[in-house]
C-alpha cells in the first residue's frame, strides 16, 4: 500500500514537471511539434540562464539597440527594459539622421513597449542554450 502511494507521488511529480514551464519544450521538439509549451512566446524567447542577451527594437523612425536588463513576462505585450543601449533616428526614406549612445552610461535605462515595434531581434550570447536550439533548426537548412 506504501509502495502504491509512493509511486503515484513521484508519478505526480514528473507529470507536473512535464506539463510546465520550459521542461516541455525539448518533448515537443522530439515530437516535432512546434508550439510553445508556455503560454505566452516571449517567455519561451528569452535566455533564463543568465548569459546576457542583445534586443534591437525597430519602430518606424526609430532603433533602440542595447543589452536586456529586465523584461515583463505572462504578457501579449510584454514591457522591456534595455541599458547600455544607443538610439538611432531615421527620416521618412530610413537615412539615419541621429544617433543617441548611452552604451557606457549605468545610469540609463529605457523601457519599451513591444508591442508597437515593427520587429524584435534578440541576439543571443554564443554558448546560450537557445543557441542550441536555433541551430538545431539551422541544420535543416541546406545549401543549393
Amino acid at each position: 500500500m506504501v509502495g502504491i502511494a509512493l509511486c503515484s507521488v513521484v508519478m505526480a511529480y514528473l507529470l507536473g514537471l512535464l506539463a510546465t514551464g520550459n521542461r516541455r519544450i525539448p518533448l515537443l521538439d522530439k515530437l516535432h511539434i512546434m508550439e510553445t509549451g508556455n503560454l505566452y512566446l516571449w517567455d519561451d524567447l528569452m535566455d533564463n540562464t543568465g548569459k546576457p542577451m542583445r534586443i534591437k527594437v525597430e519602430y518606424d523612425s526609430i532603433t533602440y539597440d542595447g543589452m536586456l536588463h529586465l523584461f515583463e513576462s505572462y504578457s501579449n505585450t510584454p514591457l522591456i527594459a534595455l541599458v547600455a543601449y544607443h538610439i538611432i533616428k531615421y527620416d521618412n526614406n530610413r537615412n539615419r539622421i541621429d544617433e543617441i549612445n548611452y552604451q557606457h552610461d549605468a545610469t540609463k535605462v529605457i523601457v519599451l513597449d513591444t508591442s508597437k515595434a515593427n520587429s524584435v531581434e534578440i541576439t543571443y550570447e554564443t554558448g546560450s542554450s537557445m543557441c542550441k536550439d536555433i541551430q538545431g533548426l539551422c541544420d535543416y537548412i541546406t545549401t543549393p
